[in-house]
């Protein structure tokens, strides 16, 4: 249940994402949206652990095919690539996860949890289950902070070079390094509103609320995990 729970909220808060771009006049959304909505409750209803990450597997392709829409020239994404990621696009979304998941760990440590133990994330030796389960719900926020620094021009496709024989098939310079952490920085400092509190606060609190319940819910016993859904 806690797992299904993240992944309900992470598809939310990536449908959103896609829904406030269309709003503000982007085409060709239609799609990937309603599919993400149809997905979201089939993984409500799944039933098995593999079930569940076969529903958020597909939902995450459909939304890379409209997210790359969003993308403006000269940026281009191909497929979506982690290990390692092969283009300046991937090797900004890998970054932000990254530094989001090193947020994640410090959350579920103050909040008394085991960062190695997750629900959604399966035990693998040396890996942070916990804390990659924490990230999901905010894979939004990185998202939106790629398409910012690459519509806003804070980086530019000069700040990349392809990577050596020892290195990343794409590196990003150290310039470019420090602006990228300077944009992840104000992001999750600028204070908003919290969609169940109702308080304005930065947004790297909410990723410590969100250890919080999860450390409530193990405490009590509860199966009733609230995730974090932004509007």
């Amino acid at each position: 249940h806690m797992a299904q729970q993240i992944v309900v909220a992470k598809l939310r808060n990536l449908r959103v994402l896609l829904q406030r771009h269309r709003r503000q006049g982007k085409p060709d959304l239609d799609e990937a949206i309603a599919g993400l909505e149809r997905m979201e409750a089939s993984a409500g209803r799944t039933r098995t652990l593999h079930a569940l990450l076969g529903q958020e597997g597909s939902a995450t392709a459909l939304y890379f095919r409209g997210y790359r829409t969003l993308l403006p020239e000269p940026w281009q994404m191909g497929r979506r690539t982690r290990r390692p990621p092969t283009d300046p696009v991937n090797a900004l979304l890998a970054l932000g996860y990254t530094l989001l998941g090193q947020q994640a760990v410090s959350a579920a440590e103050a909040a008394g949890l085991d960062p190695y133990a997750g629900f959604l994330h399966q035990d693998v030796y040396h890996r942070p289950s916990l804390a990659l389960d924490l990230t999901e719900e905010f894979r939004a926020v990185i998202d939106g902070l790629v398409l910012h620094v690459c519509s806003h021009r804070v980086l530019g496709l000069d700040d990349f070079r392809a990577g050596g024989e020892d290195e990343r098939p794409v590196v990003l310079e150290t310039e470019g390094l420090k602006r990228y952490i300077v944009a992840y920085r104000d992001r999750f400092a600028r204070p908003i509103l919290h969609p169940r509190l109702r308080e304005r606060m930065p947004l790297w609190r909410f990723v410590h609320l969100q250890a919080q319940e999860i450390a409530r819910c193990v405490r009590e016993g509860d199966a009733g995990y609230r995730g974090c859904v932004f509007r």
